[in-house]
């Protein structure tokens, strides 16, 4: 009896799962490649945002800066009042 027909489809066999397995692997690596895709868009969009955030806070420091020097001024006013009211 000859061996080789049955050799050949336990051949063909390992050949397929190996296939299939080499294909499963490459869908694998197709969504992970998707996932990252998603994962660097949510990422442009964060670094957006930071930026935005970072840019209200420059503004909301330049604000409280000028209240600080405004309320300054005032103080200044208001010792000088008092000095000219006590001399006065």
């Amino acid at each position: 009896m000859d061996d080789k027909p049955t050799q050949d489809l336990a051949t063909r066999a390992f050949q397929k799962r190996v296939l299939d397995e080499f294909a499963a692997v490459r869908a694998g690596q197709a969504e992970s490649r998707k996932d990252f895709g998603e994962l660097r868009a949510d990422l442009a969009e964060l670094q957006t945002q930071v930026t935005a955030i970072q840019t209200q806070q420059a503004a909301m420091a330049r604000n409280v800066a000028a209240l600080d020097q405004r309320l300054t001024s005032v103080e200044k006013g208001c010792c000088h009042l008092r000095t000219k009211s006590i001399r006065g």
